[in-house]
């Protein structure tokens, strides 16, 4: 299974970067995917969305500017590097979801001197879903 990273924080990845997600996921799914398949957009302007106009069709369009095929997002390990405007990146999460059925990975990332920021970790927000489902019903907070 492949591994596709997709970087909407606004920054492009360096080498040691992506090497960090890898690692990083390795460590998570303690398995080594065959391949990283990157992607980030030409055009930052997607990632700055118009505030005076809904953010739903926005954030669909930033999924659209994904070049791989619903299947391929389907059928791969989906790291998403996610834009760090959280309004931004909850419009975006809640489309992914829609669109591909489950929630991506994304990288949690920690400010650092240089690069800007370093991988502090991958964060399986689809797992993350199912156990706070168990907890609510088993009647947990």
């Amino acid at each position: 299974m492949n591994l596709i990273l997709i970087n909407f924080s606004g920054h492009s990845m360096t080498e040691e970067q992506k090497t960090q997600v890898m690692d990083h996921y390795q460590t998570l799914a303690k398995q080594t995917p065959p391949a990283l398949l990157y992607f980030e957009p030409d055009q930052r302007v997607l990632l700055h969305f118009d505030k005076s106009k809904p953010y739903y069709p926005q954030a669909a369009l930033l999924f659209d500017s994904i070049p791989f095929t619903r299947e391929q997002l389907e059928n791969s390990a989906v790291v998403v590097a996610v834009p760090s405007n959280a309004d931004i990146a909850a419009f975006f999460l809640a489309v992914y979801h829609g669109r591909v059925g489950r929630f991506p990975a994304i990288v949690r990332r920690r400010e650092h001197d240089m690069p800007p920021f370093i991988v502090a970790e991958i964060a399986n927000l689809e797992t993350i879903r199912q156990n706070a489902r168990q907890q609510r019903y088993q009647g947990q907070p």
